[in-house]
């Protein structure tokens, strides 16, 4: 029963009191006029049955006599009284229903009036409660329960309540709003030291802030990052290729040189071979003196041909030269890595001066064999001697010719070796060149997007934005 009666509401609650309380007036009026009409009744049973019958029988047989008279006239009197008590009884009778329907109509009227001045603003409060549960705060206008804020009793001040709350949280919600909007200056208002929420919100609010700046900065710092290492790719990019045609270039004239390198070889070879006559046809000459004029003959032919071949000795060995200083340009521009082939173009180089000295020492004695063989041919009998200076001149050209043969052999071997670390020298160029342009291109996508993330940032307003 008292679990049934707390599940109800204020106004029923109310509205059950008063009637419990009219039932309680209608019965102690039903009591009452119960027990004053069973009085009425006895009353009337006792004067109907008693005096109203005495009085006839009294009137009836004779007039009362004198002594009888004042029995008679107290009877008359008392039946009077009686009478009037019976009237008094009804009247009151009558007033007692009267004030029982009378209190029954104010208690309903004072419950119905008590409820709806108690009842109904707890409802409204109540629906409000229900909105703001929902977090429909828009639709709650207090201006239209002004009756409600003006109340001085605790409906008043329930409602007062209830409308600060609600305006405390419409405060909050614009706040709220404004930082979904990306506002994040906002400053929330924190109400007093226990107000949990806006303590709460105004914290978030300002390391919300604060994120943003860093990511903001963080932003700035990576496209300024991705920016430099674009540039620094696509000059590496570009140092690559000219790398890259620089060694094709330098490739090229390697080739070149090879191929001149294995000329001069064979030459050397060629004029080993000539001198190795012509040093036979010395020895000859010492032994056939009748043959000196033929053999002399044939040293002046192969003369000339040393010659030929010793100034085309010289002119590879001045090519030679020319290549290795190019050589050395290109390994000086090459930096670190073309310090080994620097070396190898100073070593051609000297190699090829030295060529080119053996070929002008060689040139020199050629000319002094022909000069001599002119005196041989004038003068025969200085044939013996002139044959063996020439034969110990042409030992030494074989010795040239042979270490000159050697040189070009140590020389495209060395070339050989160069041409194999430029080539390692293009592919990793070619390499760096891919890497860098793979760097560049991921660096501008990470500029993009650091961009698009700047961008995104933007969209929220901070205190203070230097970026």
């Amino acid at each position: 029963m008292r679990k049934l009666f707390g599940n109800l509401k204020i106004r029923n609650k109310l509205m059950l009191s008063f009637f419990i309380l009219t039932l309680l007036i209608l019965i102690i009026g039903l009591i009452s006029v119960l027990s004053l009409t069973h009085l009425i009744d006895r009353v009337q049973y006792l004067y109907d049955n008693y005096v109203a019958e005495d009085n006839i029988s009294t009137g009836a047989t004779s007039k009362p006599d004198s002594g009888d008279a004042d029995a008679y006239t107290s009877a008359t009197i008392t039946i009077q009284k009686v009478e009037r008590e019976m009237a008094k009884s009804r009247n009151a009778i009558h007033s007692m229903v009267g004030i029982v329907v009378i209190s029954i109509v104010i208690s309903v009227l004072l419950g119905a009036n008590i409820s709806s001045l108690i009842g109904k603003p707890m409802m409204r409060i109540a629906v409000y409660g229900e909105r703001l549960a929902e977090g429909d705060t828009e639709s709650i206008d207090f201006d239209k329960d002004w009756q409600l804020l003006s109340r001085k009793d605790e409906i008043g001040i329930l409602t007062k309540s209830f409308k600060n709350v609600v305006e405390s949280i419409k405060n909050q919600s614009l706040d709220i709003r404004r930082i979904a909007d990306g506002d994040l200056t906002t400053e929330v208002l924190v109400r007093s030291e226990n107000d949990t929420a806006g303590k709460a919100l105004s914290e978030l609010v300002h390391k919300y802030h604060e994120l943003t700046t860093d990511i903001l900065s963080v932003a700035q710092e990576v496209t300024s990052g991705s920016a430099l290492v674009s540039d620094s790719s696509s000059v590496l990019a570009k140092g690559a290729i000219e790398q890259a045609e620089s060694v094709n270039t330098l490739t090229a004239s390697l080739d070149e040189l090879s191929a001149a390198t294995v000329e001069n070889a064979n030459n050397a070879v060629t004029a080993n071979e000539l001198t190795q006559d012509a040093k036979e046809d010395a020895d000859k000459g010492n032994r056939q003196m009748n043959e000196l004029l033929e053999a002399i003959n044939d040293i002046s032919e192969a003369s000339k041909s040393i010659s030929k071949i010793i100034k085309v000795i010289d002119d590879i060995a001045f090519q030679t030269n020319i290549l290795a200083l190019n050589a050395a340009i290109e390994a000086a521009r090459a930096g670190q890595h073309g310090k080994g082939f620097a070396v190898v173009a100073e070593e051609v180089r000297n190699l090829a001066a030295k060529a080119a000295q053996a070929a002008n020492e060689t040139t020199d004695i050629i000319n002094g064999s022909t000069q001599k063989v002119e005196v041989g041919i004038r003068l025969a009998q200085e044939t013996a001697a002139a044959l063996n200076k020439i034969a110990e001149k042409v030992a030494n050209a074989a010795d040239l010719v042979k270490s000159i043969s050697e040189a070009s052999g140590t020389q495209a071997s060395a070339i050989k070796q160069i041409d194999q670390a430029l080539e390692q020298v293009n592919k990793i160029g070619q390499e760096n060149s891919a890497i860098s342009e793979e760097c560049a291109a991921a660096s501008e996508q990470l500029s993009n997007q650091s961009q698009l993330l700047k961008e995104m940032i933007n969209k929220f307003n901070i205190k203070s934005k230097k970026f």
